[in-house]
């Protein structure tokens, strides 16, 4: 005969409720896991950025990385310094177009490559063979070169400062000078 269990329902029960606590349990588990695995992944991320930044700026405080940094600057301001250089001598340019002055191509070459590095031109004046011209520099040395390539050019004669006048962190200057027979001008 067969044996009847009445309990046996309640125990398969049990059974089925243990393996979904066991489910439940699990899968909190997984959860309560991936929550905290997060901030210990980002934790790790950000201090690998962190390490990756101090190298980067250990390599950019590197004596001879800082003298490179240097150079490169001061060639881009260099760089800056002939833009603006040849913006104001193309309004130079544009505005002796403008008012009839003809100049020779050659002429304004000529001048151009006698201005140093540090000089800044404000204004080019043009009156028969006498070329008057305003500028600063950022030192005194620099408008002495120029005078003396003026001088050495063939094409100026009669090189004269009247006067420098020093404002600030810049020495505002005059020049004076003559073109030769050879450079061609005609003025206002």
């Amino acid at each position: 005969m067969k044996e009847i269990n009445f309990f046996e329902q309640y125990l398969k029960d049990s059974n089925q409720t243990k393996q979904k606590r066991y489910r439940y349990v699990a899968i909190s588990a997984i959860i309560v896991a991936s929550i905290l695995a997060y901030p210990i992944y980002s934790y790790a991320k950000i201090s690998n950025y962190q390490s990756r930044m101090e190298s980067a700026e250990e390599y950019l405080r590197n004596s001879e990385n800082s003298k490179m940094i240097e150079k490169v600057r001061a060639i881009d301001e260099s760089i800056a310094s002939l833009g603006q250089q040849r913006q104001k001598l193309a309004d130079v340019t544009k505005y002796l177009l403008e008012n009839d002055c003809d100049i020779d191509d050659s002429l304004i070459t000529a001048i151009t490559n006698t201005i140093p590095r540090n000089i800044d031109i404000q204004v080019i004046d043009v009156e028969d063979k006498v070329i008057s011209i305003m500028g600063s520099s950022l030192d005194k040395d620099s408008i002495s070169v120029f005078q003396k390539n003026l001088r050495e050019s063939s094409n100026f004669v009669n090189v004269f400062i009247p006067n420098i006048i020093h404002e600030s962190q810049y020495y505002d200057f005059n020049i004076l000078f003559e073109i030769t027979e050879n450079g061609d001008v005609k003025g206002n």
